[in-house]
C-alpha cells in the first residue's frame, strides 16, 4: 500500500521536511537548486540550496531553474527520508533517475543519510524568503551590512554556477543516460 494518498500529503510531509532542513549548512553546501520530480502521487518539490541567497522551498509550479532533478516515485522519496533506503543504494539501483551535474547530486547524500539519523540539524526556511517585499525588510534594518551582503552574493552566484554547470552538464552527458 502506497505511503501517500494524495499530492497533498507528499507536500505536508516531504516538503515539510525539506522546508525544516532547508537552511541547514549542509544541505546549503550543495549550491545548487535540486528538483525532486515525485510520481504515484504527482508533486514537485524545489528547493533553492545556493550558498548565496536565501534559503526557499516551492512546492509544485516554481519559477526558479533546477540544476538538479532527482526523478523518483514519492514512496522511494519517502523511504530516502527516514532512512529505510539508502541514497548510494537507490542511485545505483536506478530507484532514483537524476540530472544535472553528479558532484552536485552527491553532495546530497551525506545530508540525506543525516536527516534519516536524526544528526542534521533543523535550520527551518524562513517564511518570509518566499515573498520578495519580506525578504528585503531585514536588510532594511540592517543598513551596513545589507550594502555589503548583496554585492557579496550577487557576484559569485553570476560567475559561479553557468561556469561550473555547463563543464559538469557536458561530463554527465557524455558519461550518464
Amino acid at each position: 500500500m502506497p505511503h501517500f494518498e494524495s499530492d497533498a500529503q507528499v507536500y505536508e510531509q516531504l516538503g515539510g521536511l525539506l522546508t525544516q532542513y532547508g537552511a541547514s549548512p549542509d544541505l546549503r553546501r550543495v549550491d545548487a537548486v535540486v528538483q525532486w520530480s515525485l510520481r504515484e502521487p504527482d508533486a514537485t518539490i524545489t528547493v533553492d540550496l545556493r550558498e548565496t541567497g536565501r534559503p526557499r522551498v516551492d512546492l509544485g509550479d516554481t519559477k526558479l531553474t533546477p540544476e538538479v532533478t532527482l526523478a523518483m516515485p514519492a514512496d522511494t522519496a519517502q523511504a530516502l527520508w527516514s532512512g529505510e533506503l539508502s541514497p548510494m543504494v537507490a542511485l545505483t539501483r536506478g530507484d532514483v533517475r537524476t540530472k544535472g551535474p553528479v558532484a552536485k547530486v552527491l553532495r546530497l547524500v551525506p545530508p540525506l543519510v543525516a536527516a534519516a539519523k536524526g544528526d542534521l540539524e533543523a535550520a527551518p526556511v524562513p517564511e518570509e524568503a518566499e515573498e520578495a517585499p519580506a525578504a528585503e525588510a531585514p536588510a532594511a534594518e540592517e543598513t551596513p551590512a545589507a550594502e555589503e551582503a548583496p554585492a557579496a552574493e550577487e557576484a559569485p552566484a553570476a560567475e559561479h554556477v553557468p561556469a561550473e554547470g555547463s563543464v559538469e552538464d557536458a561530463a554527465d552527458r557524455e558519461g550518464g543516460e
